[in-house]
C-alpha cells in the first residue's frame, strides 16, 4: 500500500520540532506513525481511506492518503450545509411558524330550554348562551422550522382561545408555498426527496400534518372548525395571531452534535430557496452551495455530487481535501466560527463522540463531526498537537466491514494527531538514579 511521503525541503521551518531523542522533524515523524498504523490496522484490509490533516499553524498540509478521491461523506456532508447556510443565509436567519385568520369575529347568542319536573309541577327554563365565531379561514404559514413541537402547538392553541372564540366558521389551510416553489425546479436545484414527506415547511415534532394536530388540540378546548384542513397562500390582509421564531444560531447545536437529518434538510430546503431567489432577481443562476464551493477554491463545483443536506444519499460525493477547505475557509472567517466551532460534538464530552477518545491526549480536545452509513464512517475536524499546533483533519473511510472497528481506528489516528512522543518525552522529568550499597560481611572472631 503506498503511503504518504513529505519531502524534507517541502517542510515550513515553523512546523518542525527536533530534540535529541527523535532525529526526524516534527511532521516526518507523525506522518511516520499514521503511515505505521494504517499500514497495521485491519479495517484497511478492506476499507478505502481518504485522509487529510492541514497544520493551520504553519499553513502546510502535513499527511494526505487518498485526499483527491471521492468518497462518500455521510452526515459529513452536514460540514457543507451548515458553513454555506452560516455564509449566506446567516446566523441570526429566521424560520418562522406563523398564525393567521380572516374574516371577522362576531358575538351571537345560542338559547336553550331546560325542562325541570319537580314535586309542584313542570317548568320550562330558558338559557341564553352568548358565543363568538369567526367568519374567516384560519392559516399557518412555515419556513422549515424543524424544532417546533408540542408545545409550541399548545401555545398556539393558547393564543388562539385567548380571542375567545368558541367556533370557527371556515377552512384550517396549510401555508408551504416555501417547498412548492423549489419541489422540483431547474436541473442545478437540488430536488428534495419525494420519499421523505415530512420534510415540511410545517412540522410538529418532526412530523408533517401541522394542521390536522392544530385542529385535535382546538377540539380538545371546546372549539368547533366547520371546515375541513387544505392547503393555501395566505393572503396578505390576514391578521396575525402569534408566530414562533428561530435562529440558525439556535439550530446549528443539534444539527452538528446530534447530527439531525431532519434539522439538515430544513436548512438544505431554505438554501434551495435562496438558490430560487437569486435566479428570480437575476444575482446568480448558480446554486448558493456551488457558490461556496467556488469561494473555498474550487473552480468547476459540477465535479462533486451533493443530493441532500443530511449525508443520507450514498450517491453524495466529497474529497478529504474539500472539506479541509471547507474547515479552513470557517476557521479564517471569524464570525462564522464561534458559531460553528461550538455546534461541534466534542470527544468524550457530548455530542456523537461522547462516548469516544474518553482518555488520552484527544479527550476533550478534538472537536468534530461525525458520519455513518451502511459501509462508511467519516470524521473530520479540528484538534491541537503537543506542540501547541492547531490541526485540521478529515477521515474518511468507505467499504468498511465492522463500524466499531472503524471508529477505533480514527480514534487511534487521533491520539496520533494530538500524542507526541517526542514532545512529551523532553517535558518528562528523567527519574532519580538509586544507588545500590553493598554492605561487607562481618567478620566474626573465633
Amino acid at each position: 500500500m503506498a503511503m504518504a511521503q513529505i519531502q524534507p525541503d517541502t517542510i515550513p521551518n515553523d512546523s518542525i520540532k527536533k530534540d535529541s531523542i527523535t532525529p526526524l522533524p516534527w511532521p516526518l515523524y507523525m506522518t511516520t506513525r499514521l503511515d505505521s498504523a494504517i499500514q497495521k490496522s485491519p479495517v484497511m484490509k478492506y476499507a478505502t481511506l481518504g485522509m487529510q490533516v492541514y497544520d493551520l499553524t504553519a499553513d502546510s498540509v502535513i499527511y494526505r492518503h487518498n485526499d483527491y478521491r471521492k468518497m462518500v461523506p455521510a452526515s459529513n456532508e452536514k460540514i457543507i450545509t451548515s458553513v454555506t447556510a452560516l455564509e449566506h443565509l446567516g446566523k441570526d436567519f429566521p424560520f418562522r411558524t406563523s398564525l393567521h385568520h380572516t374574516g371577522f369575529i362576531s358575538t351571537d347568542s345560542l338559547f336553550f330550554s331546560d325542562t325541570l319536573v319537580t314535586d309542584s309541577g313542570t317548568f320550562v327554563q330558558e338559557r341564553i348562551i352568548p358565543r363568538r365565531i369567526l367568519h374567516g379561514d384560519v392559516y399557518a404559514v412555515g419556513s422549515f422550522d424543524p424544532a417546533f413541537d408540542g408545545y409550541d402547538l399548545n401555545t398556539f392553541v393558547s393564543r388562539f382561545a385567548e380571542l375567545q372564540i368558541d367556533s370557527i366558521d371556515g377552512m384550517l389551510y396549510e401555508d408551504v408555498s416555501v417547498k412548492d416553489t423549489i419541489r422540483w425546479g431547474k436541473s442545478w436545484v437540488w430536488k428534495i426527496h419525494p420519499d421523505n414527506p415530512d420534510i415540511s415547511p410545517l412540522m410538529v415534532n418532526k412530523k408533517a400534518g401541522f394542521m390536522q394536530q392544530f385542529k385535535n388540540e382546538l377540539a380538545k378546548r371546546m372549539i368547533t372548525v366547520r371546515g375541513a384542513v387544505g392547503f393555501a397562500i395566505c393572503p396578505d390582509s390576514a391578521q396575525l395571531v402569534c408566530d414562533k421564531v428561530r435562529t440558525l444560531n439556535q439550530l446549528m447545536p443539534r444539527l452538528m452534535k446530534n447530527s439531525d437529518n431532519v434539522y439538515a434538510e430544513s436548512i438544505f430546503c431554505q438554501l434551495a430557496a435562496l438558490s430560487i431567489r437569486n435566479l428570480k432577481s437575476s444575482e446568480s443562476p448558480e446554486n448558493v452551495i456551488f457558490q461556496q464551493i467556488r469561494k473555498v477554491g474550487y473552480k468547476n463545483p459540477s465535479e462533486f455530487t451533493i443530493l441532500d443536506g443530511s449525508g443520507l444519499s450514498h450517491f453524495n460525493f466529497l474529497t478529504p481535501e474539500m472539506l479541509i477547505a471547507f474547515l479552513k475557509y470557517v476557521r479564517n472567517t471569524p464570525e462564522l466560527y464561534e458559531v460553528f466551532y461550538s455546534s461541534l460534538p466534542i470527544a468524550g464530552i457530548d455530542g456523537t463522540i461522547s462516548t469516544r477518545m474518553k482518555t488520552g491526549p484527544a479527550y476533550q480536545n478534538v472537536h468534530a463531526k461525525t458520519g455513518t452509513l451502511n459501509g462508511v464512517i467519516t470524521l473530520s475536524g479540528y484538534c491541537t498537537a503537543a506542540n501547541g499546533h492547531e490541526l485540521l483533519f478529515s477521515i474518511m473511510l468507505n467499504n468498511t466491514r465492522t463500524s466499531a472497528a472503524a471508529r477505533d481506528f480514527q480514534d487511534d489516528l487521533c491520539t496520533i494527531l494530538t500524542h507526541d512522543e517526542s514532545v512529551m518525552k523532553i517535558s518528562r522529568k528523567p527519574a532519580p538514579v538509586r544507588r545500590v550499597v553493598r554492605r561487607r560481611p562481618v567478620r566474626r572472631r573465633k
